[in-house]
């Protein structure tokens, strides 16, 4: 078992600090993390725990954030089939998604990346569940993902209305992500 500590710090639009812990283990990866921000001068909290198999498919994850002075929780299971259940409740609509993606944190992009194993030059197009904390909204998004070098991924919303090349280390992790988030720390 393997463990990282990451800060990351959000850039632009996001003034946030993210301290993340990665257990990267042979069968199970496990994922915690808080994050502390503001964005449009409303102040945010965002715990959230992921469970992931060995190829980093989710299993399970739970996000609770505090914003407005409103709590909130989102969480779900996902069996090997890709049924998502929340307290015993089956949600068709999510079947189609292959991971999770939560605003305000550049790991979901982790899970990925590296549960897609991309050879340079190739691209896969993915159907994710959406947690927009700033807005308060789940969705179901499509997300293009395209390995341009051994740490380069470009990252592409559906519209293309949104691109960046986001840098990973050699493990998977996000260093860079152009115009939102910057690695400061990981050990």
């Amino acid at each position: 078992m393997k463990q990282r500590n990451i800060l990351w710090k959000g850039t632009g639009d996001y003034c946030t600090l993210e301290n993340c812990m990665v257990t990267m283990g042979e069968r199970v990866n496990t994922v915690s993390a808080i994050v502390l921000g503001v964005i449009d001068n409303v102040p945010f909290r965002v715990n959230y725990i992921l469970h992931a198999d060995a190829k980093w498919r989710t299993t399970s994850f739970e996000v609770s954030y505090q914003l407005h002075n409103n709590l909130h929780k989102v969480n779900y299971s996902i069996d090997p089939k890709g049924n998502w259940t929340n307290k015993g409740i089956q949600y068709p609509l999510y079947c189609e998604c292959a991971a999770v993606d939560i605003s305000v944190t550049p790991f979901t992009n982790t899970l990925a990346v590296k549960s897609l194993e991309l050879k340079a030059g190739e691209s896969k197009t993915i159907t994710v569940l959406y947690i927009d904390v700033v807005e308060h909204q789940t969705s179901v998004q499509t997300q293009t993902y395209t390995r341009l070098n051994e740490n380069t991924y470009r990252f592409e919303t559906a519209d293309k209305s949104f691109t960046a090349d986001i840098i990973f280390d050699d493990e998977g992790l996000v260093v860079n992500y152009p115009q939102l988030f910057e690695r400061v720390y990981c050990g």
